[in-house]
């Protein structure tokens, strides 16, 4: 879906995901680095790349390693990290050669919403004051 989404966003158009839960932002990022980074890049709103911190470790993969149960059963869940379908489109060759599944980790979550247009769930989030939202822009450049 992420590269069918990048190969019709128009020359010079933008992608924009957010959330207000980090996993999910962080599975976006990498599912769009891996699928997408050769058509869509990082917009210049995020400012210049910093060194990424080092990934969090995951609790699924910690629970398999001493063999004991999911927390939560939303931990068991079959749907796919963006690390998996990074990995994934590895080894179908769908992808470049080397997958960095922490792609575009460098960059920092936008602080504010580019678009000016807020969702109702940002509402929500910013209103209630509940939580942080982690935003990211990408750039279709004009020249594709």
């Amino acid at each position: 879906l992420a590269a069918a989404i990048a190969r019709r966003t128009a020359p010079g158009g933008a992608v924009y995901m957010s959330s207000d839960v980090l996993e999910v932002a962080e599975d976006m990022r990498s599912i769009f680095h891996a699928h997408t980074r050769t058509i869509l890049h990082v917009a210049p709103e995020h400012g210049p790349a910093q060194p990424a911190p080092p990934p969090a470790p995951s609790p699924v993969a910690n629970s398999a390693e001493d063999g004991s149960q999911p927390a939560h059963p939303s931990e068991a869940s079959d749907e796919q990290s963006g690390a998996e379908c990074a990995q994934e489109a590895a080894s179908d060759g769908s992808s470049a050669d080397v997958v960095d599944t922490a792609g575009w980790r460098e960059y920092a979550w936008l602080q504010d919403n580019p678009l000016g247009l807020v969702t109702e769930r940002e509402q929500s989030v910013l209103k209630l004051k509940q939580g942080d939202m982690y935003r990211m822009l990408l750039r279709k450049p004009v020249d594709t």
